[in-house]
């Protein structure tokens, strides 16, 4: 299960192995090889994979875009840094 926050810009997922669900807002989605899932910024979100197998996917997020849990501060993900 993921943990709920919310990003400065938008997120893209892309599909490779397996299988995850996301909740954005008030919607679920399911994300499996070859699907997209594009989050928009300030969209509150989970992605967590209830398979067994992993789950893999490219994420492509702007450099310096921040991440926020909740009503914690905001810090930026190693991956767009």
């Amino acid at each position: 299960t993921g943990v709920c926050h919310r990003l400065s810009r938008e997120e893209t997922f892309i599909g490779l192995e397996g299988r995850a669900l996301a909740r954005v807002g008030d919607e679920t989605f399911e994300v499996t090889p070859g699907s997209a899932l594009v989050v928009p910024a300030g969209a509150e979100f989970t992605l967590g994979n209830p398979g067994e197998g992993p789950f893999k996917a490219v994420a492509v997020l702007p450099v310096g875009a921040q991440a926020r849990v909740g009503s914690g501060e905001a810090f930026t993900p190693p991956w767009a840094a």
